[in-house]
C-alpha cells in the first residue's frame, strides 16, 4: 500500500510545506505533518527548549515505518533498533527516540495524545533532541498512522 498524500489538497500542501534539511536535501511533507511539527515546536519553545528541525533521512525512516504499520495493520515500534542504527550510522552517534500513534484525525489530536502519555511526552520534551522526522500516512480506510522519530547528539 502506498501513502495517500497525493490528493489535490495534499499536493498543494506538499508544495507549500517543503523545507531543506541540514544536507540541503528537499523534504516535502504534508500539511498535517507540518502542523504536527509546528505544535511540537510551540510546546518545546514554551518550555525553553530548542525547536526541532526536520531531517530528510529521519523523515524517510518515519515514512517507511508508518507504511510498515499500514501494511501490517498494526501500531508498533517493531524494527526500532534497526531504524535507530541506520540513523546513527548516517548522522553519527546520538540518541534516538520514537513516538507512534494511530487513528487520530488531526495534528492537534495526535500531539495532545502524545503529550498526555508520559513516555511520548518525555521524547517530545527531551532537550537533547534537535532533529526529527514526522510521518502521517493514510491507510485504505483514510485513518492515519503516525511516526515521529527524534535524534540528538
Amino acid at each position: 500500500m502506498k501513502r495517500k498524500h497525493f490528493s489535490l489538497v495534499y499536493l498543494i500542501a506538499l508544495i507549500l510545506f517543503s523545507t531543506c534539511s541540514k544536507d540541503d536535501e528537499p523534504i516535502f511533507y504534508s500539511a498535517i505533518e507540518a502542523d504536527i511539527l509546528k505544535l511540537i515546536n510551540e510546546h518545546r519553545l514554551s518550555l525553553g527548549l530548542n525547536a526541532l528541525s526536520m531531517n530528510a533521512f529521519i523523515y524517510q525512516e518515519a515514512v517507511s515505518h508508518s507504511n510498515f504499520m499500514i501494511e501490517n495493520s498494526t501500531m508498533s515500534h517493531e524494527g526500532f533498533s534497526e531504524r535507530a542504527a541506520r540513523i546513527t550510522d548516517t548522522l553519527g552517534v546520538g540518541r534516538v527516540g520514537e513516538n507512534v500513534a494511530y487513528g487520530y484525525s488531526s495534528a492537534e489530536a495526535v500531539v495532545e495524545g502524545w503529550l498526555n502519555s508520559d513516555g511520548h511526552r518525555r521524547n517530545i520534551e527531551n532537550p537533547d533532541y534537535n532533529l526529527t522526522g514526522i510521518s502521517a500516512s493514510l491507510n485504505d480506510d483514510n485513518r492515519y498512522y503516525f511516526t515521529q522519530i527524534f535524534f540528538g547528539k
